[in-house]
């Protein structure tokens, strides 16, 4: 007869995933490998309840948050809903001693990211926001290579069509600013070069970065494009690299052409949501959140919504 002693570590978390939307979905396909997802919250959207009930027909499903947080079996709430619910769901989670994974912003503003940040602390819970980029497999290939080749510019250009319904800086802008956050630090001055806006107020930007050292960055974002395209170029003293896709260019000087250097096979959310049923057991404040309060502290400065 043997007897196995499970540890800890291996013990399965239950989580509750709240929205399911076309990325709520992707998290509870995620959070469905290395945890026991027990219950959604939707809107009650018929044909989210039948994609639930056909994939995954074990997961209950709800439109009471109120269901989420009197269950004593949830450990933690992935949250997934429309940005301006962010800090109300979160602070009920964690009032309720639940751990928090939080789509990316952690909330609206940075005195509302301050609030969670401060209860999570309080109540000794991980609270982890998806700032997904910079769980991508070319960024920590990236960050390695410019510990000892420092940035001293980047330009980063993404192309999309959509969406319409969040905030652009909010919504999109917030990746690139994580991205120069962990690469350059925090900025000196920043200036918005030009800013249009068809559908909404704000659509298609360019903004200018300046950095201690006569270090800069400009990032533009236009969601009203035809095409799909993101691509980072950063330059250092010593070479070029750019970052498309899941690839990673670096210029070869002697045959004066970029050669592919790195390609990622890890899919950045199953890594990402690894990272935080590993916060969990640290019971602190991810590092995610506190980029997170950084990126909300230049948007509320420098951008008007």
């Amino acid at each position: 007869m043997f007897i196995f002693k499970l540890s800890l570590d291996t013990i399965m978390k239950n989580i509750a995933i709240v929205g399911l939307g076309s990325w709520g979905k992707l998290l509870v396909k995620e959070f469905s490998k290395i945890s026991n997802v027990v219950i959604c919250m939707g809107t009650g959207d018929t044909k989210n309840k039948k994609w639930l009930k056909s994939n995954f027909h074990n997961i209950q499903y709800t439109t009471n948050f109120e269901k989420i947080l009197n269950n004593p079996i949830i450990d933690c709430v992935v949250i997934a809903s429309p940005i301006n619910s962010h800090f109300k769901l979160a602070e009920m989670a964690l009032k309720s001693n639940k751990h928090v994974f939080i789509e990316k912003p952690l909330a609206e503003n940075a005195l509302q990211a301050q609030k969670l940040i401060r209860l999570a602390t309080a109540k000794k819970l991980s609270i982890f926001t998806g700032h997904i980029f910079l769980h991508h497999g070319v960024f920590k290939k990236l960050s390695k290579l410019l510990v000892n080749d420092k940035p001293q510019f980047a330009k980063f250009e993404w192309n999309k069509l959509g969406t319409f319904n969040e905030n652009l800086f909010l919504n999109l802008a917030v990746h690139e600013l994580s991205i120069i956050l962990e690469l350059f630090g925090y900025p000196k001055k920043i200036k918005i070069l030009d800013s249009f806006g068809l559908i909404t107020k704000h659509d298609l930007v360019s903004v200018k970065m300046t950095f201690d050292r006569d270090r800069s960055c400009q990032f533009n974002i236009n969601r009203l494009s035809h095409e799909k395209k993101k691509t980072i170029t950063i330059f250092t003293k010593n070479s070029i690299y750019i970052w498309q896709e899941n690839r990673l260019y670096k210029f070869n000087k002697k045959l004066m052409l970029f050669k592919k250097i790195f390609e990622s096979k890890k899919q950045p959310l199953a890594l990402e949501c690894k990272e935080f049923m590993k916060s969990i057991d640290k019971k602190q404040i991810d590092k995610s959140s506190k980029i997170s309060l950084n990126v909300l502290k230049i948007i509320d400065k420098n951008f008007t919504r």
